[in-house]
């Protein structure tokens, strides 16, 4: 009688070595060469130009708050972030370029981790061509240049799933202590790890059912093992709750974004959960910023691609395949639960390298089956056009449109004694990082008057009655804010001059009376 262990049913049939011959075209040293050149482009999207646009009004606020030693930036960082910029900003300082550069390097690792990791065991081909996908994925290049966790947890979601598939697969002493020292340092550089480590959990428990008949002692250290990484997560949990991460993050998404699923109802909950997974799945495959009609093209065809690539991990590397799918549905579950917004797109950034394996998996496989030179090549050029564009697209968002730095730079020799500055209260952070310290009076509207016209309109009168001049800074500001709070301003002031630069505003107000004599002056 046949036994078959737990940890054979887990691994799927063991596949022969993807040797050279197994690539495709056979061509190792040229794949050798197209990973690199994919590397370096990758380096160049996410490492050119990175100090020179203004910081965001999020970013700022981070870099403020980070460099004041706010404790309430747990809510947006986990505390290994938060120790890395700190000693980061406390050695080298606060530019633009420090402050985005571990965020970009993330980013950049993750593309190199794929280039490495992958073709170990999926061939060359599969290697390059995921770390390609992931590469020229706009949105994981967007978020990689910017002071977020997006780009560590992209990195954090190539190591995790490496490390776990190597302790389901070899369920020993040597793969359990790596694996418990990698969950603990990912939960403690982003918030999706958390996500993926309690995927691996099941798959684990099933492979000790066979581990533990060889090593008696590894079910005690597996136990252990579970233990410190549950504690840490309830902890973390408790950490960031109690900071208001819920009341903060959670309830801003439940206002902005399709982020909750509706109460349950099966009607209403089925329809969600498709319109929002194949909304993820656009974004998850970097389609999503494209023209509605291509957008849904391309999605397809990436779905194909995954798809296919899917069967074919489910041959090499079933754990894998498992894993994913115990992640997405533990996200969904999360989701229902009010502790995981799954429709908040940004938020499951950290699921590209995943979609990359599959679909760099599934591209491979099919230039296997078209095996025919002119179509491999056709479809290889096909495939070259599509990155390329998408690259042209996702180098255009490279730099935040929030040119808060050149607008400051022309205001700041124009002031004169009387003047006074009212700053528009999404740019607050974005003010104080660029203007600690003006020679002049400045208002900060606060928060709370957000969608009041009658309170920002009271505030600029007050202004406008004790100075000369107002000048209204304005950044990022939400609908159709722009517009109306400028015509509540010229009801009160005459607009002298207009200052811009991307999203960035400048309106420099006199009474209407003094716009002559000031003109004239």
């Amino acid at each position: 009688m046949t036994v078959v262990s737990a940890q054979s049913v887990l691994q799927g049939p063991r596949p022969s070595v993807l040797d050279g011959s197994r690539d495709v075209g056979a061509r190792p040293h040229l794949m050798v060469v197209a990973g690199m050149l994919v590397v370096l482009l990758a380096a160049a999207l996410r490492l050119h130009d990175l100090g020179d646009g203004s910081l965001t009004h999020d970013e700022a606020w981070r870099v403020n708050g980070m460099r004041a030693g706010d404790l309430d930036m747990r809510r947006w960082f986990p505390p290994g972030q938060m120790a890395v910029s700190w000693t980061l900003q406390h050695a080298l300082g606060t530019s633009e370029l420090l402050v985005r550069l571990p965020s970009a390097a993330c980013g950049l690792g993750a593309v190199m981790l794929l280039a490495w990791l992958v073709p170990r065991r999926l061939g060359l081909a599969a290697g390059v061509a995921a770390a390609a996908c992931l590469a020229f994925h706009p949105q994981a290049i967007i978020y990689s240049r910017v002071v977020k966790e997006f780009g560590y947890e992209m990195l954090l979601t190539v190591v995790v799933a490496w490390a776990g598939s190597a302790l389901i697969e070899h369920p020993d002493r040597k793969s359990l202590r790596v694996f418990t020292a990698v969950s603990i340092g990912a939960m403690c550089f982003g918030f999706a790890p958390v996500l993926l480590v309690a995927a691996w959990g099941p798959l684990a428990l099933w492979s000790l059912r066979s581990a533990r008949r060889e090593d008696p002692e590894l079910t005690r250290r597996f136990i252990l093992a579970g233990i410190v990484i549950v504690g840490l997560a309830v902890s973390l949990y408790l950490w960031w709750s109690g900071c208001r991460f819920r009341q903060g993050i959670m309830q801003y998404f439940t206002t902005t974004e399709k982020a909750w699923p509706p109460p349950f109802h099966p009607v209403d909950t089925a329809a969600w959960v498709t319109d929002r997974s194949w909304a993820l799945a656009r974004y998850v495959f970097g389609v999503s910023a494209i023209w509605e009609p291509l957008a849904t093209v391309l999605a397809t065809l990436c779905l194909l691609a995954g798809a296919v690539g899917a069967g074919v991990l489910w041959r090499r590397w079933r754990v894998f395949v498992i894993f994913t799918a115990t992640l997405l549905l533990i996200a969904v579950i999360a989701g229902f639960a009010r502790q995981w917004p799954y429709g908040a797109f940004r938020n499951n950034t950290y699921l590209a390298p995943l979609a990359a394996v599959y679909v760099g998996c599934g591209i491979v496989e099919l230039l296997r089956v078209l095996s025919v030179a002119p179509a491999r090549v056709l479809v290889i050029g096909s495939l070259l056009v599509v990155p390329a564009v998408r690259a042209v697209r996702a180098a255009a968002q490279l730099t935040p449109d929030e040119h808060l730095r050149p607008v400051i730079a022309e205001v700041r020799p124009q002031l004169q004694p009387d003047d006074a500055i009212f700053v528009y209260y999404a740019t607050d952070d974005a003010f104080a990082y660029y203007w600690p310290d003006p020679e002049v009076e400045a208002l900060v509207q606060p928060r709370s008057d957000r969608g009041l016209d009658d309170r920002f309109e009271a505030r600029f009168c007050e202004l406008l009655e004790r100075n000369r001049r107002v000048w209204l800074l304005m950044t990022h500001p939400f609908g159709d804010e722009r517009a109306r709070w400028r015509a509540v301003a010229e009801r009160h002031g005459a607009l002298l001059k207009h200052i811009t630069s991307g999203t960035a505003d400048a309106w420099c107000f006199v009474p209407h009376l003094d716009r002559a004599a000031d003109g004239a002056g």
